[in-house]
């Protein structure tokens, strides 16, 4: 039992930790608020084990209703629409941590998740990190979990601290050269711009400047997130 909240990434090291201790051969990442069918585990670890390649594997996830999460929906490929006939799994460039299945391999050479990040973009840097090594990240039509969560309020006060937060996800992301991260940077203050001006506040752009405040604990992590076992 634990005594305080160590956020969401060093809560699930505990249990990937565990795993590797215990040699299992793979973990399935579960929210909450989440939901799996009786064959969705026994049917993704087919995938894995006939694509080696595949580092994260998730499922369609839907919400209550039966419907995709609106998140979710956003990862899917085009491929995925276009085709009559379904593949098996489509390459992704990013999926949500609410529902994922890893080899132990995975873990081995990944290791847990960045303690940087208390809450949100932790399952961003580790899908960085993931595709680094030279693994894919996939989802599979073949099998759909649930994702029982409700709307969430977008407030500006939200999307402040997302944008605060993606200054982190830039500068942490292992597949991004010292040019490419002031690029994305650089990119970045726009859209942190075109926010203050829609909502008239220079609150987005004062939280892009805090968001270097932790600069040098970021240089430390990036550097000790591409070790093995990283944080486990």
């Amino acid at each position: 039992m634990l005594n305080e909240n160590i956020g969401f990434g060093q809560a699930n090291n505990i249990g990937l930790k565990y795993a590797l201790m215990n040699n299992y051969d793979y973990v399935y990442l579960l929210n909450q608020d989440a939901y799996l069918e009786p064959d969705t585990i026994e049917i993704l670890i087919d995938i894995l084990k006939n694509n080696v390649n595949l580092g994260i594997i998730s499922p369609m996830q839907i919400n209550e209703n039966g419907e995709y999460d609106r998140n979710f929906e956003k990862c899917i490929p085009k491929e995925f629409y276009i085709n009559q006939k379904k593949e098996d799994y489509y390459l992704v460039n990013f999926v949500m941590a609410a529902h994922w299945l890893l080899p132990l391999q995975v873990l081995r050479e990944i290791g847990g998740f960045n303690p940087f990040f208390f809450h949100y973009d932790e399952d961003c840097n580790f899908v960085d990190r993931v595709i680094y090594k030279g693994y894919n990240v996939a989802i599979s039509p073949l099998v759909k979990a649930i994702h029982d969560r409700h709307e969430r309020i977008v407030t500006k006060e939200f999307i402040a601290s997302n944008d605060r937060r993606r200054i982190g996800t830039i500068i942490l992301n292992p597949n991004y050269t010292v040019l490419g991260i002031v690029k994305q940077l650089y990119l970045h203050f726009f859209v942190v711009l075109k926010h203050s001006l829609i909502y008239c506040s220079l609150k987005f752009v004062l939280g892009y400047i805090c968001g270097f405040k932790h600069i040098s604990k970021m240089i430390g992590y990036r550097k000790k997130q591409i070790t093995k076992q990283a944080f486990l």
